[in-house]
């Protein structure tokens, strides 16, 4: 397998368990958090929309930086941050890590996602696409 294939599959993998996990966590999220942590509507709903207002407002940012220096650094950096969040999340005993962790994992998929497509589309030449 060549590079360019290697990286592809990587990316297929890394995209489907960022699917996976985001898509166990969050319909069961809010009712958890008002539970667990018994907090007010406003703060589940703070930690809630906290992942996608932050990743909405830094994909623009993350995708010049991007083009600025190249992209495996940010998808890097990105997945580096999904796991640190994930984590800060686990053992978060406030609303407030709670809040922070969910703002970080979502700068962390805005990395990917908004990186990801590109840097496949940028593997193969235009003879392989398609």
């Amino acid at each position: 397998m060549d590079s360019s294939s290697r990286e592809y599959v990587l990316m297929i993998i890394s995209g489907t368990i960022t699917m996976l996990s985001g898509g166990l966590v969050f319909p069961i999220f809010a009712p958890f958090v008002r539970t667990e942590f018994s907090a007010s509507v406003i703060f589940v709903g703070l930690a809630t929309s906290s992942y996608f207002l932050i990743r909405m407002f830094s994909e623009f940012p993350i995708g010049i930086l991007s083009d600025r220096i190249g992209p495996k650094t940010p998808l890097i950096i990105g997945r580096v941050m999904v796991i640190i969040g994930a984590l800060v999340c686990y053992i978060s005993t406030e609303m407030w890590q709670l809040i922070i962790a969910r703002a970080l994992w979502g700068v962390g998929d805005a990395a990917f996602f908004c990186i990801g497509m590109s840097y496949v589309i940028d593997l193969y030449p235009a003879e392989k696409k398609g």
